[in-house]
């Protein structure tokens, strides 16, 4: 009695006037049909409207029809004085509808009339009856159906008031036939209303739709189908045995001619299924048969086809085909992707995931070529290696990302290409795709307006035949300008983005060095790079930092920043560690940090004394006070440092043995074997 057609309704709607809803969960109230109302709200149902009143369609009331009027059969609407067609005027002078089984053509009739014999009306109020169809009848007047015929009967045509009995020589099985079927010959039906005809008796032929068989008269005999008598002579599909009868040819032979003396094997390529041939069957498409006299022909197996009428075998798919079933008359090609290398294929195999075929029937499949890759089995294609990554085999299924300190900016590479300077320059994440990606040192220089220079290593070069200013561009990382009699002590330092100029009259050369320790790589032996200075401001996946990347707490992950535009999390910076002052030393050991201590005395390792310590040997100058830390590396630890530059020239430790105050440590010295950090 109610509907909500909206979402989110808070309550249901009752149903107007006219309307109804008769089931639970409705969206939509449903109008009263014509001749019914619903004169409340909330209906369940309508009500039909009285005798002698009708009403619309959605009424809440019914209205009655006026003198000289009177309802339509469904009470939609009053009608005027004049019964119409399909109604009657009874004796009470009221339009009444027409029963079904008759029908009145015209207004005003004072009966219906019944369906005559062979139509039949099943509806009320109708103006005609209508006939019934081929194979079904109606005996009596006012029938409301027709009824099929029975088998053994039909009804031909159309308004039938009766089925027929099918004549002798034709029968039907069936329901609601509309015709009868003539026996075939060499069988017969001697009764009407047949429902199946008789095979003729031995001796006795019959034609087509026989009501009876004849028999065959001395000096003949009946044909094989028995349809008529033969005279002496043996028939084609027969031969004339020893005996001088005439005999059926067995299945696999035929006989094509009058009085034949024997019968003919079914050649190679044909079969006869059946005795009494004149001819044998070509095999068709897809099958064969390779002995005479065959019975039938075989499909081909999977592999094989045959593609003409009498095939005597079948041949075998070439190879980068297929027929996967059996009766093939043709051979597939194999789709790309697939290969078959031999004949006779039922099926194709894939390519083997690092190969690919791209034409259909193909024999193999192609391995990817370097800088190319299949990552699965059947594939048509190799897909080149994106920038930044490589591959340089043949027939390999994944790529490689670009190692650090490499780089390939197009796709197809077979291999990465290093980085300006291998030694000093790298990338801070594996699957670089630039050389922007390469970080390192550079430096350029201008003499006397000749080119400029570039350097991105340590380098002495001459100046002696310069007598104007040098100027130095820092273009990327520190740098010391130094004077090679005076190595440590005149030098000029050159930060990032500054420039210098020097006088090259006053020198012979300078020697040009990068800063490379705690500025592109980290010593990890100082707090995992705690001491680390660079510029870089991007994580290792490139993206950008909030600040410069640091490791103030000396976590495990290294350098680290926070990245720009997410929640903070540390993301490492991708900074190698470094290697030289941390595997080998360099100049004069200043700054090794590495994990050397012990010295070697006459063969013998003796561990060094810590620097904290005052035994086995006494010491006031250098002990791990903030200077010692922050210049020389020195700690509550024992490894070997150079605390003492002026008067001595590499790394070295008090000892333990009491009889060795001091020594230098035995550690290998930095040079072009060692890389400065690893990549």
């Amino acid at each position: 009695g109610s509907a909500s057609a909206t979402a989110g309704s808070t309550a249901c709607t009752l149903c107007a006037p006219g309307k109804f809803a008769n089931s639970t969960g409705s969206l939509n109230c449903h109008n009263c049909t014509g001749g019914t109302y619903a004169n409340s709200t909330g209906s369940l149902d309508c009500t039909a409207c009285k005798a002698g009143s009708v009403s619309k369609e959605g009424a809440a009331t019914c209205t009655a029809c006026s003198p000289g009027t009177h309802p339509d059969s469904h009470q939609v609407q009053c009608l005027g004085d004049s019964c119409y067609p399909g109604e009657f005027r009874n004796k009470n002078g009221t339009c009444v509808v027409c029963p079904a089984g008759t029908f009145s053509p015209s207004v005003n009739a004072t009966s219906c009339t019944s369906c005559a014999a062979g139509t039949f009306n099943p509806k009320t109020n109708q103006t005609s009856c209508s006939a019934c169809a081929a194979g079904s009848a109606a005996s009596a007047a006012g029938s409301i159906k027709c009824t099929p015929c029975s088998p053994g009967s039909a009804a031909p045509a159309a308004g039938s008031a009766n089925c027929t009995l099918c004549a002798p020589g034709k029968f039907t099985n069936n329901t609601g036939s509309a015709t009868c079927t003539d026996c075939a010959g060499g069988t017969y039906a001697n009764t009407t209303g047949s429902l199946d005809c008789t095979a003729c008796t031995a001796g006795s032929v019959s034609k087509a739709g026989a009501a009876k068989c004849t028999k065959c008269s001395p000096g003949t005999h009946p044909d094989s189908h028995q349809v008529q008598c033969l005279g002496d002579s043996c028939y084609p599909g027969e031969f004339r045995n020893k005996n001088g009868t005439c005999v059926v040819c067995p299945a696999g032979t035929f006989s094509p001619s009058v009085n034949a003396t024997s019968c003919t094997s079914c050649a190679a390529g044909t079969c006869s299924p059946k005795s009494n041939q004149t001819s044998c069957s070509a095999c068709s498409p897809g099958s064969f048969s390779a002995a005479t006299g065959s019975l039938s022909c075989k499909a081909c197996s999977p592999g094989h086809f045959a593609g003409k009428k009498g095939s005597s075998k079948c041949d075998a798919c070439s190879p980068g085909s297929f027929a996967d079933n059996t009766g093939s008359s043709t051979c597939s090609k194999c789709a790309a992707g697939s290969y078959s290398s031999k004949p006779a294929a039922p099926v194709c195999t894939p390519c083997a995931a690092g190969s690919a075929a791209s034409a259909a029937g193909s024999t193999k499949c192609a391995p990817c070529s370097p800088g190319s890759v299949a990552s699965r089995g059947g594939a048509t294609h190799c897909t080149q290696c994106k920038a930044g990554s490589r591959q340089d085999k043949a027939g390999q299924t994944q790529c490689s990302k670009c190692a650090k300190g490499t780089y390939s900016d197009k796709s197809g590479m077979a291999t990465c290409q290093g980085c300006r300077d291998s030694r000093t320059y790298t990338t801070y994440h594996t699957g670089a795709t630039s050389s922007e990606d390469c970080h390192g040192p550079l430096i350029r220089y201008e003499l006397e307006r000749e080119s400029v220079h570039e350097l991105t290593d340590a380098k002495t070069i001459d100046v002696s035949r310069h007598e104007h200013e040098i100027e130095f561009h820092a273009v990327s990382g520190d740098w010391f300008i130094r004077i090679p009699e005076h190595h440590y002590t005149d030098y000029h330092f050159v930060r990032q983005g500054k420039r210098i100029r020097l006088n090259a009259i006053e020198h012979k050369s300078l020697h040009i060095e990068p800063l490379i320790a705690n500025l592109f790589c980290y010593k990890d032996t100082e707090g995992h790079g705690q001491r680390f200075e660079g510029y870089q401001t991007k994580d290792y996946l490139g993206r950008q930092c909030r600040t410069q990347c640091r490791n103030y707490d000396g976590e495990e992950i290294g350098p680290h920043c926070e990245v720009a535009g997410h929640v903070y999390l540390p993301s490492p910076c991708g900074i190698p560690k470094c290697v030289w002052d941390v595997k080998c030393t360099a100049g004069s050991g200043v700054g090794y940090r590495g994990n050397a201590n012990t010295i070697s005395e006459a063969g013998i390792k003796i561990p060094c004394q810590a620097w904290n310590s005052n035994y086995p040997h006494h010491h006031s100058d250098f002990h791990p006070t903030s200077h010692n830390v922050e210049m020389y590396g020195l700690g509550h630890h024992n490894y070997c440092r150079n605390p003492d530059p002026e008067q001595l020239t590499g790394p070295w430790c008090y000892t333990t043995s009491n009889w060795v105050r001091w020594e230098y440590c035995t550690i290998p010295t930095c040079s072009d074997a060692f890389p400065y950090f690893e990549h």
